[in-house]
């Protein structure tokens, strides 16, 4: 966690409180790309704090969402709920397709945990168009691997077939190793 380390040296000497702000998001967001939750909410909570008296409405609007999706993955499931539709709120009245994307995209894991299934498709299915809406092939094929997984717990193998296959297929247009492999062993997980 080198990187880090340097992330927050170089916020603790920074002197503009909208940059520190803006980092201290970054910082947080990539804690929840890494899987680290638990880190990514104290960074992301300060970054929310000093945005709001700035009204740079975009990015408090995502910062919103990734707490909500670290508070989904450390399991408060309502936090995260209310959390996640506050920056849709925000990310929709910006009219930011990136944020709204990600906004529905962790309401679809909210509603899959709470196991609303037909709630979790719409939302990831709302989170695809969003993404491809602004041609994102990287997180619509994240949002098919969502859909794969959902599929998954539905029991549903031709629609995890389909949805690993599309997610493989944009992988590999654009070359992410990491996300190749990834879907790779997905699909040994959920088509045995």
């Amino acid at each position: 966690m080198l990187g880090s380390r340097l992330a927050w040296r170089a916020l603790e000497h920074s002197p503009d409180p909208l940059d520190t702000a803006i980092g201290l998001g970054w910082v947080g967001y990539v804690y929840v790309e890494k899987e680290a939750a638990e880190q990514a909410i104290a960074p992301l909570e300060q970054a929310i704090q000093q945005l709001t008296q700035f009204r740079f409405a975009q990015l408090l609007g995502i910062f919103t969402v990734m707490l909500g999706e670290a508070r989904r993955v450390t399991g408060n499931l309502e936090m995260a709920a209310e959390l996640t539709r506050q920056g849709l709120e925000v990310t929709s009245r910006t009219h930011w397709p990136f944020g709204v994307g990600w906004a529905q995209l962790v309401l679809g894991r909210i509603a899959q945990a709470r196991g609303d299934f037909s709630e979790a498709e719409t939302r990831l299915g709302e989170a695809l168009r969003a993404f491809d809406s602004m041609e994102n092939r990287y997180f619509g094929a994240r949002a098919y691997l969502d859909l794969a997984k959902l599929a998954h717990v539905k029991g549903d193998r031709a629609a995890i077939a389909s949805h690993l296959g599309e997610a493989r297929r944009r992988f590999q247009e654009m070359a992410i190793p990491r996300y190749i492999e990834l879907g790779e062993a997905l699909s040994a997980a959920l088509l045995p």
